[in-house]
């Protein structure tokens, strides 16, 4: 499976590589091998799928815009305000004051500290979940082993250096072309 995994000498390499297993998503860290999720993996994308629910709910909004049903509301609802300011200006710019000062009221009302306490949570709660997955991950061996292309290692490949991904790769190599002859 090996998606994107290079054994470069150098510790930057091997964070990046450390950091796609970690955050990859499921269909492209998984890709039909059969190395389950464990407990600790699940939750971290538990709570990944909460905070992720609302960019898709938004998501299916921008989706809705296409259906021609909701673009024909939208508009003759933009038609009737042009028309609105068109024929009854002054009346029109009245309301629209209005209602305007009526919004800025209502979110006037919501304290500052209310705003970074829910931004301080979903950032943490975001945190909490990709280091959950991550780390439920790094203690599969086998989903390790299927990503860092090892089918044959016995141990625990996060405990690997670059040298001895290398090597072991070059004698999983050398026993497939052993038996391709």
């Amino acid at each position: 499976m090996s998606i994107k995994h290079d054994c470069e000498a150098n510790a930057g390499s091997r964070f990046i590589n450390h950091w796609q297993f970690a955050v990859t998503g499921e269909q492209d860290l998984r890709g039909g091998e059969g190395c389950p999720a464990n407990l600790v993996e699940k939750a971290g994308d538990g709570i990944l799928h909460v905070i992720g629910s609302t960019p898709r709910s938004i998501k299916w909004m921008g989706k809705q815009f296409q259906d021609p049903r909701v673009v024909t509301i939208a508009l003759t609802i933009i038609a009737l305000i042009v028309i609105s300011f068109i024929f009854y200006p002054i009346t029109s710019a009245l309301i629209a004051k209005a209602a305007c000062i009526f919004i800025g009221q209502q979110l006037a009302q919501i304290p500052l500290w209310t705003i970074r306490l829910a931004a301080y949570l979903l950032t943490c709660t975001t945190i909490v979940g990709y280091g959950a997955r991550a780390t439920g991950r790094f203690a599969n061996a086998d989903l390790m082993k299927a990503f860092y292309a090892l089918p044959n290692y016995q141990g625990n490949p996060c405990k690997l250096t670059n040298s001895e991904i290398q090597r072991l790769r070059a004698q999983t190599q050398s026993k497939q072309d052993d038996f391709s002859i």
